[in-house]
């Protein structure tokens, strides 16, 4: 059962769509009217798409009802009509195609139309790398992923807009940036929905403190992956926490700070690393859904000041930036605010 499945009483004639999962073994489903509940998950069956086949039903079902003398009966197979819509239910699955490869999806459980962008981020950057239109019930692989460059990846950036004709209630856009930890990977471990293959599924139209931005820890992913293939009747080994590092709020590019090298460094060499250092710091303040970050970069000739508002003013992601704590800095430090 997945958040967007249509589901069924098992005592009462109704239906409805799975919105989230609560305490207890318990779901909120929303019925007719838009009206939502909560149920015990043993009291729920998901209604499957071939049931209008092997029924006969209509594809817009309604009750359908017999008359018998002065009595009027409903059919044990008629359903409600079709008044509610699932409006969650965007996943990304992350599918193992082999040993070595994984095959990413984006998945569309919902009963509205939704249009997404797909990237990934490097040095500040956003490089595009998929975007398309997901009609209702449907998925499309977006990237492949090899093990190999699992220290390589880089942070992915998926934005959505969800479309669906006539009335209804306005869904807003999304846009996540993320990237998992070995441990939050591997406890996502479930059969994705439409696909029905077994793979690393994570929701993405879910509230957004509960999808935080991680590290990949590459090795624990490959050891487990390889683990898990050679034994099935094993569960699989949990993988080692991993420590977060999230940068400071406030980032010294001084070169004494950087390296203990400098004085054999060349000021092209000393710049290069000092915009190396920005660039990163700027991804992982990005990654860490910091609201904003302060670089200290000193006054001096002003070339590495000048070098860092240019690629600031360029960046897709920064609100605005500005001098920072000039009673403190005076010009030597630049606060970056995030949109």
């Amino acid at each position: 059962m997945n958040i967007g499945d249509r589901v069924r009483f098992l005592h009462d004639r109704q239906e409805g769509i799975v919105i989230k999962f609560l305490p207890h073994d318990m779901v909120e489903v929303e019925i007719e009217e838009g009206f939502r509940i909560p149920v015990l998950k043993s009291e729920l069956v998901v209604v499957a798409k071939e049931e209008a086949i092997v029924f006969g039903l209509p594809k817009n079902p309604t009750y359908n009802n017999l008359t018998n003398s002065n009595t009027t009966f409903t059919t044990a197979t008629a359903i409600t009509d079709h008044k509610v819509f699932a409006e969650v239910g965007v996943y990304l699955a992350y599918l193992p195609f082999n040993d070595h490869l994984l095959h990413l999806h984006i998945i569309n459980n919902t009963d509205i139309q939704v249009l997404y962008t797909f990237g990934e981020t490097n040095n500040g950057s956003f490089i595009g790398i998929s975007a398309g239109n997901l009609a209702k019930r449907s998925s499309q692989k977006v990237h492949e992923l090899s093990l190999q460059n699992f220290e390589k990846w880089s942070p992915i950036i998926i934005q959505s807009l969800a479309f669906r004709q006539g009335i209804g209630t306005l869904k807003e856009p999304f846009c996540k940036k993320l990237k998992f930890s070995a441990e939050a990977f591997f406890k996502s471990k479930k059969q994705a929905p439409i696909i029905h293959q077994e793979g690393y599924i994570f929701q993405l139209d879910q509230q957004p403190d509960t999808m935080a931005a991680l590290a990949i820890k590459p090795e624990v992913i490959k050891e487990n992956m390889l683990y898990n293939n050679h034994r099935q009747d094993i569960p699989m080994k949990t993988a080692v926490p991993s420590t977060i590092s999230k940068p400071k709020m406030e980032i010294d590019l001084h070169i004494e700070k950087l390296t203990p090298h400098s004085f054999s460094m060349t000021n092209s060499q000393i710049l290069q690393l000092q915009l190396d250092t920005f660039d990163k710091k700027l991804d992982d303040a990005l990654v860490g859904n910091f609201p904003e970050v302060t670089f200290i970069h000193g006054v001096g000739n002003g070339v590495l000041r000048n070098e860092i508002h240019k690629r600031l003013s360029k960046h897709p992601h920064v609100e605005y930036f500005q001098d920072a704590q000039k009673e403190k800095f005076g010009y030597g430090a630049t606060l970056v605010k995030f949109k």
